[in-house]
């Protein structure tokens, strides 16, 4: 399988346990469409209830919601700005995740920290 597929699977998985919602492969696409080299899919917090984008330094979150998710569109801003690399990393440690892109997973070694995969 590859690392896409992966971490589509991944993803739909964490919404379906947590939210036991139909449409998580929809929604788990959409929530990786949106994850690009400007604006990056952190993870999901709150049940997979919303999603936490970062993008040029702005933390910003979007409903998980095939009504409401339209990629880039319907984002707002969280009100947290980071100006260096160790601010977002301590930002990312201090949250309860229902999901962390593998990509941050590493913050988390060695906590009590646990993401559904």
């Amino acid at each position: 399988m590859h690392y896409a597929d992966c971490l589509r699977a991944s993803l739909s998985k964490a919404i379906v346990d947590d939210r036991g919602e139909r449409g998580a492969d929809k929604l788990a696409t959409m929530l990786l469409e949106a994850d690009t080299t400007i604006t990056w899919l952190v993870g999901l917090r709150y049940n997979c209830a919303q999603a936490i984008l970062w993008r040029r330094r702005v933390i910003f979150t979007a409903p998980v919601s095939l009504d409401q998710f339209k990629s880039q569109r319907r984002v707002n801003p969280e009100g947290k700005e980071f100006y260096n690399r160790e601010e977002l990393l301590e930002w990312i440690s201090d949250q309860t995740w229902s999901w962390l892109h593998p990509r941050y997973r590493w913050i988390l070694q060695g906590s009590e920290q646990l993401w559904n995969d």
